[in-house]
């Protein structure tokens, strides 16, 4: 179906995106996804995510560090749980 193609082709533009921006020889870029329920749910904890890990690293490397984050939208596939 379409949607099961718009689908795959955002995991592959996602998966394709990661590997343009890791290049050697340059400052590594670190990506981990997580799943929330609601598009304004991810853009909540993407606040407090960002200020608790750039706090943290400041803290250790005693370095200014950037760190951005995105939420991306799109539909997932149901979840069947057993009953």
């Amino acid at each position: 179906s379409n949607s099961a193609k718009a689908g795959a082709m955002l995991v592959i533009k996602v998966f394709f995106l990661l590997t343009i921006i890791s290049v050697n020889g340059q400052p590594n870029v670190g990506y981990n996804g997580s799943v929330y329920n609601s598009l304004e749910s991810c853009k909540n904890a993407i606040v407090i995510q960002e200020n608790i890990m750039a706090e943290r690293m400041e803290q250790l490397t005693k370095q200014a560090y950037w760190l951005k984050s995105y939420c991306l939208e799109f539909n997932r596939f149901p979840v069947d749980t057993p009953t």
